[in-house]
């Protein structure tokens, strides 16, 4: 995906790196409103500034197992 139209050498630097990031998954988008998400540690459940909250690791919304993922066991477990 295209982050920007801009050649400058600082914004393809910056649309390698996120791309990179995006593909290794240390970097996600946010299943709501798309916006670029870094974890640095914690619990696998995150939530985005948009409010939206999500696991980590298998992307599953938060919904009526909450708590809960596609591996079956808690989010901090993953």
């Amino acid at each position: 995906t295209k982050i920007s139209d801009d050649k400058s050498p600082d914004s393809i630097a910056t649309e390698k790196y996120i791309t990179s990031g995006i593909e290794s998954g240390e970097l996600k988008r946010c299943l709501n409103c798309t916006i670029i998400m870094y974890k640095d540690g914690g619990c696998n459940w995150v939530k985005c500034i948009c409010e939206c909250e999500q696991c980590w690791v298998c992307y599953r919304v938060k919904g009526p197992a909450e708590g809960q993922c596609a591996y079956g066991g808690p989010h901090n477990s993953h």
